[in-house]
């Protein structure tokens, strides 16, 4: 099959990128430039991850209409050429589609809910998707490398000898770029079996204190200067996030997708 992605320059775009798949290159806000390029690659399969996914930078109101245009505008745009030459459209949505306000988990029927304009605008692209018998929705959570702040800021802190602390009630199916790319890949190899929906996450749902304690475990630093943080302050401007989000990964066990956990990444 030949595979192209949108995103290629995104972290899991240049891991798929350097996997073998093609590049997909067009700012996909401009319909005349993804035509071409999808008519002229003719593609079995699109992988979408062209996104602003900074979620603060969502926010901010200057910068939302860039924000809408990539994920409306443009994943409308992926979605009606990619029908137009019978390729088959993944595109990567968020758990940030949800409240977070039970106890995470979602599943692929829960409803969306979401709290902030960078989830309100995927949930939009998920609507354009339904719509598209060609195109198909992958959900992940929290993916995390070396080089993430949420990695390398908390490796620096400890490292220096002070105490980080961290968030206990934020909650999230942690999992591994590599790991995703690696379920990514198996979905596009099983394709024909693929739902219209699925969640592709870390096997394990935990707070962000729980998986800061791991990561400090796993690069033999003091995990006892992780402290728990309980509650977010009050007096500074906070951008509304999902608490307790994170997948349900029973569906995705079910049809073979490979599964990891956080720790497994960490290894």
């Amino acid at each position: 099959m030949k595979i192209a992605v949108t995103g290629h320059n995104g972290n899991v775009g240049k891991r798929l990128i350097a996997y073998g798949y093609d590049k997909l290159v067009c700012d996909v806000r401009v319909e005349r430039e993804v035509e071409r390029a999808i008519t002229s690659q003719k593609p079995d399969i699109i992988i979408h991850l062209a996104a602003k996914s900074d979620i603060d930078f969502c926010e901010k109101l200057e910068n939302q209409e860039v924000v809408s245009q990539t994920h409306l505008r443009g994943s409308a745009n992926v979605f009606k050429w990619a029908n137009k030459v019978g390729a088959k459209v993944i595109s990567v949505s968020t758990d940030h589609v949800f409240s977070g306000n039970g106890f995470g988990k979602y599943t692929e029927t829960s409803k969306p809910n979401p709290k902030n304009y960078y989830g309100l605008t995927k949930l939009a692209s998920d609507a354009l998707a339904k719509a598209y018998d060609n195109v198909n929705i992958v959900r992940t959570s929290t993916l995390f490398w070396d080089s993430r702040p949420l990695v390398e800021d908390l490796i620096e802190c400890i490292a220096k000898g002070n105490t980080a602390h961290v968030p206990s009630f934020m909650w999230r199916s942690y999992l591994h770029i590599d790991h995703f790319v690696t379920q990514l890949v198996y979905y596009c190899n099983n394709i024909e079996k693929m739902p219209k929906i699925l969640n592709l996450s870390g096997n394990e749902t935990a707070s962000w204190y729980k998986f800061a304690v791991a990561c400090a475990k796993a690069y033999s630093l003091d995990d006892s200067k992780v402290k728990p943080k309980y509650f977010e302050k009050s007096d500074r401007l906070i951008v509304p996030r999902p608490h307790r989000a994170g997948l349900s990964n029973k569906l995705a066990k079910s049809l073979g997708i490979p599964q990891y956990s956080y720790r497994d990444g960490f290894q």
